[in-house]
């Protein structure tokens, strides 16, 4: 049989505390993550990777130091080596640090591989995740001629299914089904505040602008995408109260990966599934009357 290398894809992450803000800076250049003109995603990247920098060394010094996944990555790659037989070696490619998919290409090509399979450890696809690594990859082997073939997308595959299922409680199964039920209750609630805008607008541009600029500031002022305990003061209180960032917070305990927590946190952030349903329920409250007030009034004409 031909020489087979397999090349294992995932994400990387630092091996050192040293390593975070270089690794988020990669993270965020990708054109993948950021589609901005080259210069504008460098300059996003650097900001975003300075600025992101010291929380995400806290969280990585929590777990040793250092991310797990490049160890773990391994340990698949030496099974699945096994599995395969002599005639295959498994290289692992990680897509924003060390080892990086031109140090596997180097390594598969001193091997002398014949052949050649493309294997991201993403069972879905996506563009940020498993389209920019293989597109990586291509434009690295661009010069090697060998037979190259991509192994993607696969969340339904039945080893997986079964896996996660024999890994997955009834009461881990209950909390998902809550989580996606306040992701659903505060949906609703927010088509009723789209729904209100819409009605009491004089035109569709009114509706999109006073739109943006409630559902873009609610977005961004919240835990979703920094920790609050990182933001000036003012906007901290905002954030915390914000029902997106207790929505956020009680899907992420929920899905058993919840927010560290100080101890003088707002109360939506000290009980976010009570304050996310809650705020839900209050943000009905107000915007299902006044859009059926509305709509009435104006079929009523």
């Amino acid at each position: 049989m031909s020489k087979t290398a397999v090349i294992l894809f995932n994400l990387g992450g630092p091996d050192s505390l040293e390593a975070v803000e270089p690794f988020l800076f990669n993270l965020f250049n990708d054109p993948a993550i950021i589609g901005a003109p080259s210069l504008i995603r460098r300059l996003l990247a650097r900001f975003i990777s300075k600025k992101r920098g010291p929380v995400a060394r806290e969280i990585y010094a929590q777990i040793g130091g250092k991310s797990p996944l490049v160890e773990e990555t391994d340990k698949q790659a030496r099974a699945l080596e096994q599995a395969l037989g002599e005639d295959y070696r498994v290289f692992v490619a990680m897509r924003y640090w060390h080892p990086f998919a031109a140090q596997a290409l180097q390594e598969a090509r001193q091997w002398g591989a014949e052949r050649v399979v493309l294997l991201p450890l993403y069972p879905q696809f996506s563009t940020t995740t498993s389209r920019s690594s293989l597109r990586e990859w291509r434009k690295l082997a661009a010069d090697w001629p060998v037979p190259t073939e991509a192994v993607c997308c696969y969340p339904d595959e039945k080893g997986l299914v079964a896996a996660i299922a024999d890994w997955t409680s009834w009461r881990t199964a209950m909390l998902v089904l809550g989580a996606i039920g306040l992701l659903l209750l505060f949906g609703f609630a927010m088509i009723w505040v789209g729904a209100t805008l819409g009605l009491y607008a004089r035109t569709t541009e009114t509706a999109n602008v006073i739109g943006f600029m409630i559902f873009f500031p609610i977005s961004f002022v919240s835990n979703a995408f920094v920790p609050t305990s990182t933001m000036p003061p003012v906007l901290q209180t905002i954030a915390e109260w914000n029902p997106v960032s207790a929505t956020t917070a009680a899907c992420r305990e929920l899905f058993g990966n919840p927010n560290p927590m100080p101890a003088d946190a707002a109360w939506p952030m000290q009980n976010p599934v009570l304050a996310s349903i809650l705020g839900s329920l209050l943000i009905l409250a107000i915007f299902m009357p006044l859009a059926l007030r509305r709509y009435n009034t104006t079929a009523s004409r």
